[in-house]
C-alpha cells in the first residue's frame, strides 16, 4: 500500500504510528517504500499490533502508579 493509501483506508494519525513504529524518526522516503510491500490486511494487522503494545504500556504505566 502507499502511504497515501493507507492514511485514506486508516486515517493520518494511524500513518503517524506506522512511521513511528518503523523508524521512530522522520526518514520517510525509506518507510514509504516498505509500506509499498504492505498489502492493507498486513497494514491492519500491524495497526493491531500496536494496540496491543500500547494497551500492555498503559496498564504496565497504571500498576507502577499503584
Amino acid at each position: 500500500m502507499t502511504p497515501e493509501e493507507i492514511e485514506s483506508k486508516f486515517g493520518k494519525e494511524a500513518l503517524r504510528r506506522l512511521y513511528d513504529s518503523a523508524l521512530n524518526n522522520p526518514v520517510h522516503d525509506l518507510v514509504n517504500r516498505i509500506f509499498h510491500y504492505q498489502t492493507e490486511e498486513q497494514i491492519a494487522d500491524w495497526l493491531d499490533f500496536l494496540d496491543e503494545i500500547n494497551a500492555e504500556y498503559d496498564a504496565e504505566d497504571e500498576e507502577g502508579e499503584k
